[in-house]
């Protein structure tokens, strides 16, 4: 009954009913890719419908800096497919001809979370690399809102949270093991490294202003442009949850008026990204002009550097902002208990492993807004948290070695 609720609570009855349709012709379609011939230099690369995350920068990297190997993006989205095309960027459909073609002939599969997120049914035979998206202090094995469990109708419905896994990124030790526990890996599965889109958002901002000026929506050269009218700039990213749904800004921010008025007080701007299970409209009918919601389509990185202080949670994105010189952080952590008991439980202590501000209600962030801290960590906090969770890797200057290990693995 696991598995069931778990999903009712994240498809509607149509979108079951099409899932259930996709899954029985995969199992054909998965037959027949365990017999085509697989080029080793074809990488197909993916993130579910949407470009972003580690997957996209190691993309733009091997397409930029690679001649060896050819990179494809598979899409489930069709929209996201024809806009990569308009940039010359090598996208297909996933259920396109040339999306399955590419999908049945590519030796080696890319994905941030697993090999669906470009086409699991046509995976058969191919190198399964991993680049996950975060390090946090999640307890993945303890988990209580993940939608597979062990029963036979979850691994019917949900092969690819089974699957093999050949390769897949890590950071440490600490990491390691956290990881080998949650996906049953083997230790010789794991690679030591920094996360490609972290590499990305690390370059100066001439680079990045470059780049999204050229490739990026305008949407995001505008809100930079915002940022620039504004003393300070609070970006908040809070983590997934399940069991809030969409009422969770409820009961993070109840009063975002009152919000709007301190950041305007105060000559500042607030960012909103939500993770798109949480997606919320309120805008819409409200005035917020200190205040801007960004759609959960819309990839963060290449904003986040123009940004002061990050508001986060439990989420990973608050090692990743570490990895910024001279930015402030806050841990909005208003329901902590309820997180733990209800959704994950950490591997190590919490409070000790996220130096910085922590904030336990709503009016207490008010406050925080309306101070002149700069909510940035003591450098001597700042290396020891950094090399906790990111080892020597954050010292790397680009993707190289990454690209070298697996096609040393794959014996490429």
């Amino acid at each position: 009954m696991g598995f069931l609720n778990s999903i009712s609570k994240r498809f509607t009855f149509t979108d079951l009913i099409k899932e259930a349709f996709v899954v029985g012709c995969g199992y054909i379609l998965m037959l027949i890719s365990y017999i085509t011939k697989r080029d080793k230099s074809k990488w197909v690369f993916g993130n579910k419908q949407l470009f972003k995350d580690n997957t996209k920068y190691l993309f733009l990297y091997v397409l930029k800096h690679n001649k060896e190997l050819r990179p494809i993006w598979i899409t489930s989205s069709k929209k996201t497919a024809a806009e990569l095309k308009s940039y010359n960027y090598p996208a297909y459909y996933k259920y396109s001809i040339r999306g399955l073609y590419h999908c049945l002939t590519a030796g080696v599969y890319v994905s941030t979370v697993n090999s669906n997120h470009i086409n699991y049914f046509t995976s058969g035979r191919a190198f399964n690399v991993y680049l996950w998206h975060g390090i946090a202090l999640k307890s993945m094995p303890d988990a209580k809102s993940m939608p597979w469990d062990k029963t036979l109708l979850s691994r019917i419905c949900m092969p690819y949270a089974y699957e093999k896994i050949d390769f897949f990124l890590s950071t440490t030790p600490m990491i390691d093991e956290q990881f080998m526990l949650t996906f049953n890996l083997r230790q010789d599965a794991l690679h030591s490294g920094m996360y490609p889109r972290n590499l990305f958002m690390m370059n100066d901002h001439k680079v990045l202003l470059k780049y999204i000026e050229k490739y990026e929506k305008p949407l995001l050269i505008d809100i930079i442009n915002k940022i620039s009218n504004y003393s300070r700039t609070y970006f908040y990213m809070p983590t997934w949850r399940l069991n809030y749904g969409k009422n969770f800004m409820e009961y993070a921010m109840p009063d975002l008026t009152a919000l709007n008025q301190v950041l305007k007080d105060n000559d500042s701007f607030l960012l909103l990204k939500l993770h798109p299970s949480m997606k919320y409209d309120v805008f819409k009918n409200q005035c917020l002009e200190n205040i801007f919601y960004i759609e959960p389509e819309v990839d963060p990185y290449p904003i986040l550097p123009f940004t002061d202080v990050l508001i986060s949670d439990y989420s990973s994105i608050y090692y990743d902002y570490l990895l910024l010189d001279n930015k402030g952080v806050i841990l909005y952590d208003f329901d902590v208990d309820y997180y733990v008991n209800n959704e994950f439980r950490f591997f190590k202590d919490y409070n000790e492993y996220t130096p910085g501000v922590h904030i336990h209600d709503f009016k207490s962030l008010l406050n925080a807004f309306a101070s002149k801290d700069s909510f940035v960590l003591n450098e001597e906090k700042r290396s020891w948290i950094l090399h906790e969770m990111w080892g020597d890797n954050y010292m790397t200057k680009n993707n190289s070695n990454l690209i070298a290990s697996i096609k040393n693995k794959y014996n490429c």
